[in-house]
């Protein structure tokens, strides 16, 4: 009985049926034994196994991801080495055939507004949502990580698991996304109609009415190889040629645009705090990447008013 107890830690104890239980919760055995369950419960392989195993034990809920939530609010010390960038001209142009860019489209007020919205309410999500992150790194379908944070709203999707599974691709629940605030649908509405303006074109750039924003922050390290996103679009939305809209904000980002994979001279578009890029439905299958983040060109206002991170938020709505 002592060579029993000692062999199997002070995390253990003996109750006479030939059963060791566990009783450390901080015990590296107890940790090994719940991520294995962990992963046998997610593969649906160990439910009733699992469930004895939190009868014995007496655990509290389960929580898969116990690390810090990824927030995208720094300490306010951090922004006092950033620069100023005032830009308040707006322009417009096409840089591919159906993909328009509007400069310096969102006011800086605004981009503090979209910027403290995001942020209050993963903030907020993080708090109140037990066993629940906002932001987290989503894994392609084909297994690689995608060196990025991504959280949704309106409805939630990954890389991996697509619409309709409760797990996301790195393990976490997938909590409840959050509605699309209604003035940032507004803000869809106005830059389409200034789009049609711009291409005096209602039927290449028709509104839309979208049901989901995927939020996606880069940070200065971040990177992206080409990328297409093809498997959240129905194909209604394509026939229609229903369009994208992608906002931007904080630090600069050199983006990448190709119609095909591998190209070699992929087309380069420098996309700032403030721009607006719209995709027409038949580029919603363009590859595209991140060449790099450009650390600290970040407006210095948009920073003092929302202690962003260094890096860029990508906010990306449609009607799928």
């Amino acid at each position: 009985m002592v060579a029993l107890r000692w062999s199997m830690g002070h995390g253990y104890r003996y109750d006479g049926s030939h059963r060791p239980l566990l009783l450390d919760h901080n015990s590296n055995m107890y940790k090994r034994k719940l991520s294995y369950l962990s992963k046998s419960l997610r593969k649906g392989k160990a439910s009733k196994k699992f469930q004895q195993y939190i009868n014995i034990n007496k655990i509290p809920a389960l929580d898969l991801h116990k690390e810090k939530p990824f927030s995208l609010i720094l300490p306010r010390s951090t922004a006092s080495v950033l620069k100023a960038n005032n830009k308040d001209k707006t322009s417009s142009g096409s840089i591919l055939d159906g993909v328009v860019l509007l400069k310096n489209y969102i006011s800086l007020s605004d981009q503090g507004y979209w910027g403290c919205l995001v942020t209050r309410n993963i903030e907020c999500m993080s708090r109140t949502m037990l066993r629940s992150r906002g932001f987290y790194e989503p894994t392609h379908s084909h297994g690689g990580k995608l060196r990025l944070h991504m959280m949704c709203f309106g409805r939630n999707w990954d890389p991996k698991t697509k619409y309709d599974k409760q797990y996301r691709s790195d393990g976490s629940e997938a909590p409840p996304a959050p509605p699309i605030p209604g003035k940032l649908v507004s803000l869809v509405e106005r830059s389409l109609q200034d789009c049609q303006a711009y291409e005096n074109s209602r039927d290449e750039f028709p509104s839309i009415n979208p049901d989901i924003c995927i939020a996606k922050f880069f940070t200065t390290t971040s990177r992206l190889g080409m990328f297409q996103e093809d498997d959240h679009h129905s194909e209604d939305s394509v026939r229609r040629r229903l369009p994208l809209v992608s906002l931007f904000i904080g630090d600069s980002a050199e983006f990448l645009h190709s119609r095909y994979y591998g190209a070699a001279n992929p087309d380069k578009v420098l996309l700032e705090s403030g721009d607006v890029l719209i995709y027409n439905g038949y580029n919603r299958y363009l590859y595209y990447g991140v060449k790099r983040i450009i650390p600290d060109s970040a407006p210095l206002p948009l920073l003092n008013e929302t202690m962003l991170r260094p890096g860029c938020l990508n906010l990306n709505l449609k009607q799928v």
